[in-house]
């Protein structure tokens, strides 16, 4: 499947990915999702057990070619409340931003489907695996649309500093 947006062809390409069971073992792929987020893994004793769905997200935007947050926040899936460009609702490639236990935890992904009152999500770290799960869209805190790190779509996507 081709769609307009890169970031979600590449989540797709990853379903099915899983965390290898105990902690002495860790799946390279989910472990490379942190690097490309500009994690030291070692450094930061992380591993595929460590909440990941964020490290995901940022992964298959950084492959193609997209910024990601700050490395300092990153690993927050609420990190992504001020990414890109500000959506008033779901559309498919969206970056979908949902709540997760208590403030300031939370679950973000991309959004592969819409549907009437829900979406099909495809995440890191659903079920220890790249999966999908269906969302209700009122449980959306935010939606994102992913933005080059050029000037002029940094300033169309409403940034003040450039």
């Amino acid at each position: 499947m081709t769609t307009e947006a890169p970031w979600l062809d590449e989540a797709l390409s990853r379903l099915g990915q899983k965390e290898l069971p105990g902690r002495a073992r860790n799946n390279p792929a989910i472990m490379q999702c942190f690097t490309d987020c500009g994690h030291d893994v070692d450094g930061e004793g992380l591993v595929d057990e460590t909440a990941w769905c964020a490290a995901g997200t940022g992964s298959c935007l950084k492959t193609c070619g997209y910024p990601v947050p700050p490395s300092a926040t990153n690993l927050l899936a609420r990190s992504y409340l001020t990414y890109g460009k500000k959506l008033d609702g779901p559309q498919v490639g969206a970056i979908m931003i949902i709540p997760r236990g208590k403030y300031p935890h939370g679950h973000v992904g991309i959004v592969a489907t819409v549907g009437k009152r829900t979406v099909k999500l495809i995440a890191g770290n659903v079920g220890n695996a790249w999966s999908y799960q269906t969302v209700d869209i009122d449980e959306a805190l935010g939606w994102r649309w992913p933005v080059k790190a050029t000037a002029k779509d940094l300033k169309d996507a409403g940034s003040d500093t450039l």
